[in-house]
């Protein structure tokens, strides 16, 4: 081998580094299928924007998409590789990119460049911490409100989660701050914005943080010119998302704005959206992790970019507590916690690793071979954990009821057609490339729009909860004039409904399709 092949082959290194270990992680951490979700949400517009099915006729599909880039690159993404396997990929690098990201951030604050002994080993604590092995454990012991709580922010809200989303790319909040502590400051400031163009939901996120970045620039420099610079990067790159939100999402009238956000938040999303619905025990358990975090980092430059992030969370969600306002609850000021958790969370393991080291670190040295075959093995455990998780949500969507209606479904398939279903039938739409009515998943965000949702949510579970009472069969005739449906898929309990304008051309144990004959009258 000359030295140009040995120096080609060292570039490659952290190349072959970065996919080597994000595959490792990636595994450990384990996804969801495909079209799980609120990929179901999530990937509509773009996907019916690239030709998939027939979804560019579904109403929600040509509503006011909230995640406009995200939905731009689903289309270019389906348009190019024609499958919807590449997003599994994307997932498995957002992952890879947080974790070289977080793993950074610590390397920088505890100096850990210094020992590649105690980086492997807190790399291997990082890999325990986000595995879907120890989630399960602390479901099966604590509860599912506690599968995130070393990860995971409240409210049921994350930066990573089942599914490849618009809220993964939250892992560019983490980047940010990992460049802000390699000097990178503009480039800090460029991804903030970036993650917000990608989730709009992280606006909040993404001027505190830009905030913090300020204030610690002022801190160090005192130059008021360099301060203002980065503010003015990020406002001006995230101008475009912002304008864009403000002037989509304004509001039609003061009585429909009103209506749509209470629908959003007391009937939709209360789970995320009221405190009184996600504040538990385990919240505790995560706050006081981040406080804990703040005091070991009191004399850190990741200080500022912890408190700041928590203060603004704590006290606007204790003022919405007190006020109730549903403005506020929709900017979910307690996102926030979803970078404050993790990072506090390794904060404290890194420290912890960094108090025993002394005692352990001789022990280690002296069982290098027992020290890597044990942590090789764990590692391995984790993956087999990770895989088998995937396998048994691949095992559980093969072998759900509906599977073989939307099978038929999606081989039949026509253009003109539109399907009446019951609301909880989220995977519909991807499943098949059909437009359908409505569901309760995926949900619009312009508030005329929303209040068009609610009341088709309304009606059609009104349909399917009365059954074959005295008039159903009229109402359904109204409701497929209204939403020009051409077929109605009934679960079982609906099998005995007998309308004389309707044509059974499928059935099975949990579903039959009906075709509507008669629209008219």
């Amino acid at each position: 081998m000359n030295f140009r092949q040995s120096r080609t082959i060292s570039s490659f290194k952290p190349i072959i580094s970065f996919v080597f270990w994000s595959l490792i992680f990636a595994i450990i951490y384990s996804q969801s299928p495909i079209y799980t979700s609120n990929q179901n949400q999530y990937f509509l517009q773009g996907l019916a924007n690239a030709g998939y099915g027939f979804l560019d006729a579904d109403w929600l599909a040509n509503t006011r998409d909230p995640t406009p880039v995200f939905s731009l690159l689903v289309e270019i993404s389906y348009r190019i590789f024609n499958t919807s396997y590449i997003f599994y990929f994307y997932y498995a690098l957002l992952m890879g990119i947080y974790l070289f990201s977080l793993s950074g951030i610590i390397s920088i604050i505890f100096g850990m460049a210094d020992s590649k002994t105690k980086q492997y080993i807190f790399i291997g604590l990082l890999f325990v911490i986000h595995s879907a092995a120890l989630r399960q454990g602390f479901v099966i012991t604590l509860g599912e409100d506690w599968r995130y709580v070393l990860e995971g922010g409240v409210a049921g809200q994350r930066i990573l989660g089942f599914v490849f989303q618009p809220s993964a790319f939250g892992v560019l909040l983490i980047v940010s701050i990992y460049q802000f502590l390699r000097g990178r400051v503009y480039i800090s400031a460029a991804l903030v914005a970036l993650a917000a163009t990608l989730h709009p939901t992280y606006l909040l996120a993404a001027a505190v943080l830009t905030l913090a970045f300020m204030l610690i620039t002022f801190l160090e420099t005192r130059n008021f010119s360099r301060t203002f610079l980065i503010g003015f990067t990020s406002l001006i790159l995230v101008s475009p998302i912002l304008i864009y939100s403000l002037t989509i999402f304004t509001p039609s009238s003061p009585e429909t704005y009103a209506r749509a956000q209470d629908a959003l938040v007391n009937f939709r999303i209360p789970h995320h959206a009221i405190p009184a619905e996600w504040f538990n025990s385990s919240v505790v358990v995560q706050l006081s992790i981040i406080l804990l975090a703040i005091f070991v980092l009191r004399k850190s430059r990741l200080f500022w970019m912890l408190v700041l992030p928590t203060v603004a969370a704590v006290s606007l969600t204790i003022l919405q507590f007190m006020l109730n306002n549903h403005s506020l609850a929709l900017l979910f000021p307690w996102r926030l916690s979803v970078i404050l958790v993790p990072l506090s969370t390794s904060v404290l393991v890194v420290y912890g690793l960094t108090k025993l080291w002394p005692r352990i670190s001789e022990l280690i040295e002296h069982r290098q071979k027992l020290a890597k075959g044990v942590g090789t093995a764990a590692i391995l455990v984790l993956m087999v954990a990770g895989i088998l998780r995937f396998k048994i949500q691949i095992d559980r969507k093969r072998d759900a009821p509906e599977v073989a209606v939307l099978s038929f479904i999606s081989d039949n398939l026509e253009e003109g057609q539109f399907f009446m279903i019951p609301i909880g039938m989220q995977s519909f739409r991807l499943e098949t490339g059909a437009p359908v009515t409505v569901d309760f998943l995926a949900i619009p965000y312009k508030d005329g729009e929303v209040t068009q949702w609610l009341t088709r949510v309304h009606n059609i579970n009104r349909f399917y909860r009365d059954n074959n009472k005295p008039g159903n069969c009229d109402f359904l005739r109204i409701l497929a004039n209204e939403f020009t449906a051409t077929h109605v898929v009934l679960p079982e309990e609906n099998f005995d409904l007998n309308c004389d304008f309707l044509g059974e051309i499928y059935r099975d144990n949990s579903y039959s399709v009906r075709l509507i004959k008669l629209l008219e009258g």
